[in-house]
């Protein structure tokens, strides 16, 4: 009787721990996946990083790009005026010579 009642605890035992290493067993394929998909995101994260300071840098030199093109259209701007007001002015010397051409 006694022998029997061993029998069913160490059977009983055998079962538990076979039900905990399954658990555990569980346990370690879920941290395996969890750690898979953490290095799959971090390596996308990266990327990510990577390619927004990529298109950081670029906006920069589109940036100082504009604010050449900026300075050249005022460069530009100040020509065109020049060129206009010497044409008024010699437009006007042209008036002035004809005025005193016909007196």
């Amino acid at each position: 009787k006694e022998q029997s009642k061993e029998k069913t605890t160490m059977a009983s035992l055998l079962l538990a721990l076979q039900e905990l290493k399954g658990a555990l067993e569980e346990e370690v394929g879920t941290r395996q996946r969890l750690q898979c998909a953490h290095f799959e995101v971090t390596a996308q994260l990266e990327q990510k990083e990577a390619q927004l300071e990529s298109r950081a840098n670029r906006i920069e030199e589109l940036q100082r790009e504009l604010q050449a093109l900026r300075g050249e259209q005022e460069s530009w701007r100040g020509q065109m005026q020049l060129a206009r007001q010497q044409q008024e002015a010699a437009e006007e010397e042209l008036r002035q010579g004809r005025r005193q051409h016909d007196l």
